[in-house]
């Protein structure tokens, strides 16, 4: 089996902070510096979640999308 590169693109974000609305969730919100992850877990609920930013499943596991301006806008929503 061979494995993909890791590729990490960097980008610019408008919002942080992004909230959960589900009856089984003990979190409301959330935020995270990057979208993806190199893990590629087999029972991750976001292999699937990711086909609207064109990267089809599992796909996100080899490309890490980094928030640069993460710091920035959490400190802005917050404030």
């Amino acid at each position: 089996m061979t494995q993909q590169k890791m590729v990490y693109e960097h980008v610019q974000i408008k919002w942080m902070l992004h909230y959960v609305n589900v009856w089984f969730s003990p979190f409301k919100g959330g935020a995270n510096t990057y979208r993806g992850c190199e893990h590629n877990c087999l029972y991750c609920n976001t292999r699937y979640t990711h086909e609207y930013l064109g990267l089809p499943t599992g796909a996100f596991s080899h490309k890490v999308l980094v928030k640069d301006n993460s710091a920035e806008v959490l400190d802005k929503e917050l404030s």
